[in-house]
């Protein structure tokens, strides 16, 4: 499914929302983070939990620009992929996805640190999560080759 040209100018314009790839709604119907959650529990199904950036659009709304709308899920009952494990998990209109905490980690564990930053930064600028919920982020991305986006995390925590 792709979405059409005249689907696309009134995605550039605001008037669309694409949430899955070829699937699009009405602005105003993924204008709160319950919306976004049944939009995409539908795309998903009930063994799914959304993670990273599916997460991160859940919570904020925001996908980065440079990035193509995926779907970014595990399956609840995989048995080669971790799984987030319970209390990483909540429930948000019969979706279940990361903590917001978790889902930072992934992402700056997944993508690239510009794409990560650009998603801390949104989350802050929400004021989605307390000083406690920025120090679990940061404590979970351990070893040298995560130490800048401990410090991204920490950087963004302070402001």
């Amino acid at each position: 499914m792709y979405v059409d040209g005249v689907q696309r100018l009134d995605i550039n314009a605001g008037l669309l929302v694409e949430y899955a790839p070829g699937l699009v709604c009405a602005a105003d119907c993924a204008a709160y983070a319950p919306l976004r959650a049944s939009l995409l529990a539908q795309v998903l199904g009930r063994d799914s939990i959304a993670t990273t950036l599916s997460a991160m659009w859940v919570y904020t709304g925001y996908w980065p620009a440079d990035r193509l709308i995926r779907i970014c899920s595990v399956r609840a009952k995989s048995r080669t992929i971790r799984k987030p494990a319970p209390e990483e998990r909540q429930s948000i209109a019969g979706l279940c996805l990361t903590t917001l905490p978790r889902t930072i980690t992934d992402i700056f564990r997944q993508e690239e640190l510009d794409v990560a930053i650009t998603c801390a930064l949104e989350v802050a600028r929400q004021r989605l999560l307390e000083a406690d919920g920025w120090e679990a982020a940061a404590e979970n991305l351990t070893g040298r080759h995560l130490a800048a986006a401990r410090a991204a995390v920490h950087a963004i925590a302070q402001r």
